[in-house]
């Protein structure tokens, strides 16, 4: 879990869209990034990517895309979100 208030509160970000995907879309859109994190057990300990998949489905995990005006673009992985105004 995550929250962004402080980082709206203080750098003036706007979030636009925060929209979920799936797993197999993190995969295939991070597969460099995991790849090249793996050593650090980054996002977490695995062995493979397949594995790091099959984990993430299991403990139902979701990819979410954080789209701003500045400051805060990104994803997260989490099981769910609050959104807190």
């Amino acid at each position: 879990m995550h929250s962004a208030r402080y980082l709206l509160k203080y750098r003036g970000s706007i979030i636009f869209d925060i929209e979920k995907y799936s797993i197999d879309y993190f995969i295939k859109n991070n597969s460099d990034l995991l790849e090249k994190h793996k050593s650090y057990s980054w996002p977490m300990n695995y062995d493979t990517i397949e594995e790091l998949r099959e984990k993430l489905v299991r403990e139902e995990y979701s990819y979410y895309v954080i789209s701003s005006s500045y400051g805060l673009n990104g994803w997260i992985l989490a099981k769910n979100y609050k959104t807190i105004l």
